[in-house]
């Protein structure tokens, strides 16, 4: 990857960053008005009806063998999340959900390793593990060193990110063919139909919006299904296809980063010890997107099968 294209790929990250980093807290406001599964599944109908124009105008872009991956893309990688943060967000905090969701790039890296056979240098390792602590840390100094999670909801996050880490390395791997709007589009409209149907059978929507400020709470899901799902999806298949899928989930480490930032703007305390943990967030970050050499070795996340030894013939 040349000068221009790091540039480009962080400027991405960057942006990601921001809009994700909002998500969490537009996720609160929009369960003061609507339960879990309402926010959840607005958000996935809400963005499949944005890019249906889209979708509707690049079918013959579309493969036969395209539309099962597309399938489990919109279903798997965004659906399901959707709905997963929406109640995990019910019990744990913000906070905490981002602390979690930093997890990614581990899963991340172990499916790539695992099943699609990817290699990383040593550094792109360290970098994984020392964007984890960098995250980790930075939420607990904004919480006064205090970590409290609800096991069964946390699990809820964890879930999730291992469906992001599925997902990103199906979109890297198996649809790279296809342009990052013409993935998300197709990854929605495989997965609105089904929240659709959700919120029409399983939910009480209709009464919902009836209520006292759902218009509110309609606006604050409406922009995170809008810049938070499908405009931010198709950034993040753009960063996908310029480089590798560790780097491209470690925005995950910059999303606690932002939050912070939100909340000094507010007039919230900045301490000193804060610089510290970005900097080990941005090294993380930096080693990541560290891409080894022909004469760096590499290493496999996994233990190779080692072929049984022959054996000896005895005199």
């Amino acid at each position: 990857m040349n000068a221009e294209h790091k540039v480009q790929a962080w400027s991405i990250l960057i942006l990601l960053s921001l809009i994700w980093g909002s998500s969490f807290l537009l996720i609160k406001l929009g369960l003061e008005h609507f339960s879990a599964s309402e926010v959840g599944s607005m958000r996935i109908a809400i963005a499949f009806l944005f890019l249906l124009p889209i979708a509707l105008l690049r079918l013959r872009e579309l493969r036969r063998a395209d539309i099962p991956w597309l399938a489990f893309s919109g279903i798997v990688g965004n659906l399901t999340p959707s709905l997963l943060f929406a109640y995990a967000e019910l019990v744990i905090s913000s906070s905490v959900a981002g602390v979690l969701n930093s997890l990614t790039p581990i899963f991340t890296a172990i499916v790539a390793a695992s099943l699609f056979g990817s290699r990383f240098s040593r550094a792109n390792i360290t970098g994984i593990l020392i964007g984890l602590v960098g995250a980790v840390g930075l939420v607990m100094a904004t919480n006064n060193n205090q970590f409290d999670v609800h096991t069964g909801y946390a699990l809820l996050v964890v879930l999730a990110t291992i469906c992001y880490a599925f997902n990103g390395n199906i979109i890297k791997n198996k649809l790279s063919h296809l342009r990052p709007v013409t993935i998300a589009a197709f990854g929605f409209l495989m997965a609105g139909p089904v929240a659709i149907i959700h919120l029409g059978a399983f939910t009480q929507l209709s009464q919902s919006l009836m209520a006292p400020g759902a218009m509110e709470g309609l606006l604050y899901v409406a922009i995170l299904a809008i810049a938070g799902s499908a405009i931010a999806l198709m950034i993040f298949n753009r960063l996908l296809q310029m480089t590798n899928v560790v780097f491209s989930a470690s925005v995950t480490y910059l999303i606690p980063v932002v939050a912070i930032l939100v909340g000094v703007a507010a007039g919230e305390e900045f301490r000193a010890s804060y610089l510290f943990w970005f900097a080990c967030i941005v090294a993380g970050v930096f080693l990541v997107n560290n891409v080894p050499g022909k004469r760096k070795k590499q290493y496999k996340l996994i233990l190779k099968k080692q072929k049984p030894l022959p054996l000896q013939e005895t005199e």
